[in-house]
């Protein structure tokens, strides 16, 4: 009995703590729900890692001498980008940042490749950088780290645009649980770029709502991480989206119909 009712002090000090933290209660309640469905990962020890989805990578009977249960790849997605290049890329580029290489080059690839030019080796972005040095025991936090990422800022656009705090919540959380993110996790390089989507459309919005310096330099980093996160052909539908979106904004304010009845009236 004294356990449970400590138990209900304790909730009710955590309730009191994110009373008026709608931001910090969403971001929290995103984590929840990534560590629910995805407890087996989360907490059980199991792995998102695309390698293991290939139990051919090795050899045709899977590795050698190996009597263990075998995964089976029951998806159907072709994972090969994940298996025979992310995952191998990241491995290859985490090992040069840790040596104090710059991930200029790769020497394994026929005579030689360059990683600099080579936008989907995401050598530069910032996340795929910290999950490339940690230990890969960790790469499958950062999997679903991609998830919590597109889910809060698909929260905090919404609720610039002035939506309740439940259908924002609600947003955030249908994309981050849609099909690009739950099907494609281990095509890091689209992936990346797909995250970036809602953390550009929300700083458009504070651009264009509050056009000051800091949301001028703000909006070029982010632009500046998007052209760095992956696979162009991706980050170029994202810009095609982010220019339309802003396009419609400057077309509906109420700025611009003024600048219209102004011109009809002349």
């Amino acid at each position: 009995m004294v356990s449970f009712q400590k138990f209900k002090i304790i909730i009710g000090e955590i309730f009191l703590f994110l009373k008026g933290r709608e931001k910090l209660s969403a971001f929290l309640l995103y984590i929840g729900a990534i560590s629910f469905i995805y407890a087996p990962v989360v907490y059980l020890g199991k792995s998102l890692q695309p390698p293991l989805f290939y139990k051919n990578i090795v050899t045709e009977e899977g590795v050698y001498g190996y009597q263990g249960r075998k995964p089976v790849n029951s998806l159907n997605v072709d994972l090969t980008t994940g298996v025979y290049g992310d995952w191998t890329i990241n491995k290859l580029i985490g090992n040069m940042y840790k040596k104090g290489q710059m991930p200029l080059w790769n020497p394994y690839q026929a005579a030689g490749a360059p990683l600099v030019t080579w936008a989907a080796a995401r050598a530069f972005f910032p996340y795929q950088i910290l999950e490339n040095i940690a230990p890969t025991w960790t790469w499958d936090f950062f999997l679903l780290g991609r998830l919590l990422v597109a889910g809060f800022f698909t929260f905090l656009f919404l609720i610039v645009l002035r939506v309740s705090w439940f259908s924002a919540f609600l947003g955030g959380l249908l994309f981050m649980f849609s099909g690009s993110f739950t099907v494609f996790m281990q095509n890091e390089q689209m992936i990346n770029a797909v995250m970036m989507i809602p953390v550009l459309l929300w700083t458009l919005e504070r651009l264009f709502s509050q056009p000051n310096s800091r949301n001028i330099v703000l909006s070029a980093f982010i632009f500046a991480l998007l052209l760095l996160a992956g696979t162009q052909a991706v980050i170029l539908y994202i810009l095609l989206l982010a220019a339309a979106y802003f396009a419609f904004r400057v077309i509906t304010s109420k700025a611009a119909k003024k600048i219209k009845i102004k011109y009809f009236l002349l």
